[in-house]
């Protein structure tokens, strides 16, 4: 029944953060695609849409960036016309990451900013710091790092404040990465020192180089 197919779809767009968890971009998107087959996108345009967005950033992280952005640019189409924020929003930070995958720096600035101004969430993907995260990451791509620096710090002062302790340890070795590019050496080793030691108390292995210094020199 219509019923039926519309909980499966709803299903699969629940349970695709598993994936992404696990890093399993193929799955993502074949669960995605299994999604799309069981909707109209005509009767259900916002699940349509969303499950899109699903699979375009599934295809992103297996390299087929390209591939995605019609699928993104269709979303983001649709939700203006029909003032979805939230669905907007997300297709903006999902044609950001395409664009950067890309190195179309100054497209995905463009998404990301727009973003970045809009958003009123203060929490999850869309949130303000967590697009402040992904400009600074962007910007540090480019080799802006003086650009990146108050972009990565919104974001260390967000995770700090709420005890995000995994994301403060990422979001802190791009500051102190950005801080050391542009010559504020003591500051940022401080910072990348910090964000490894928190990712060590987590148990994570997020850096493996002997020394910061010889981690950003190598990169």
């Amino acid at each position: 029944s219509t019923r039926k197919e519309s909980s499966a779809a709803s299903d699969v767009y629940k349970r695709q953060d598993t994936y992404y968890a696990l890093t399993y971009p193929q799955k993502a998107i074949e669960s995605a695609r299994q999604g799309l087959a069981y909707i109209n996108k005509q009767r259900e345009p916002w699940l349509y849409h969303n499950l899109r967005l699903i699979e375009a950033s599934a295809l992103e992280m297996a390299g087929k960036p390209f591939e995605a952005l019609n699928k993104v640019d269709a979303a983001i189409g649709w939700a203006q016309e029909n003032e979805d924020e939230k669905t907007y929003l997300l297709g903006l930070y999902v044609r950001g990451s395409l664009f950067s995958s890309l190195n179309e720096y100054n497209a995905a600035a463009e998404s990301y900013l727009e973003a970045y101004n809009q958003t009123t969430y203060y929490t999850g993907k869309t949130s303000k710091a967590n697009i402040a995260g992904m400009i600074g990451v962007m910007y540090e791509n480019r080799g802006d790092y003086a650009l990146a620096i108050p972009y990565f710090a919104e974001a260390v002062a967000h995770a700090r404040k709420n005890d995000e302790s995994l994301n403060l340890s990422i979001v802190l070795y791009g500051l102190g990465s950005a801080n050391f590019r542009v010559g504020n050496i003591e500051i940022g080793e401080a910072q990348i020192l910090e964000s490894a030691d928190i990712a060590k108390s987590l148990g994570c292995l997020l850096y493996t180089s002997p020394s910061p210094r010889d981690g950003l020199l190598s990169r």
